[in-house]
């Protein structure tokens, strides 16, 4: 029996950016940039509990060379936070290894400011943490493009239809125990 923690993509609602109306819109489809991502840790059969790891831009943060004020944000919860919709399981962390170690090795990821960078925004950045996290052996192999695509799908169906947020399992059983 395993009882490492496990390690999921995280979708929230984003402020102005995710309201229903701007989905449902037949003219567009919608974007990753809608969302809000993150990577997110949890104890095996947490009831909430975990820890986030995701990007924060804001003007307090920002400077001469960090214009979007581009940041590294990691944080502790007792409970899910209110505006997440769901989250993805894709894999768990290493014998040994405790969820809080994620954080060492998503903070190799360059920041969306730094120069010379082609991470661009926060999705690219979470696609970037998916790649370094299969490479760490805590995430399984797929397409990350295929994940992203499927992520959204179910950011989209968890937001249609409020509630406690979500948790799917992308990892190859496909089934939580």
């Amino acid at each position: 029996m395993s009882n490492k923690d496990r390690v999921f993509v995280a979708l929230y609602t984003r402020p102005g950016s995710s309201e229903l109306d701007s989905l449902s819109s037949a003219a567009s489809k919608p974007k990753y940039t809608k969302y809000h991502w993150g990577i997110w840790v949890e104890p095996k059969n947490s009831q909430g509990n975990g820890t986030s790891f995701d990007l924060e831009d804001s003007v307090a943060f920002s400077s001469v060379t960090n214009p979007f004020g581009w940041r590294f944000h990691i944080e502790d919860h007792k409970c899910l936070p209110p505006r997440m919709l769901g989250r993805i399981m894709i894999g768990k962390v290493l014998e040994g290894m405790h969820g809080g170690e994620v954080g060492t090795i998503l903070k190799v990821i360059p920041l969306p400011s730094d120069p010379g960078n082609v991470i661009g925004d926060a999705v690219a950045w979470t696609k970037a943490a998916i790649e370094e996290l299969q490479e760490a052996g805590c995430a399984e192999r797929f397409s990350i493009d295929a994940f992203m695509d499927d992520a959204l799908a179910y950011a989209i169906q968890w937001h249609k239809s409020p509630g406690a947020p979500q948790k799917v399992n992308y990892t190859w059983s496909r089934t939580f125990p």
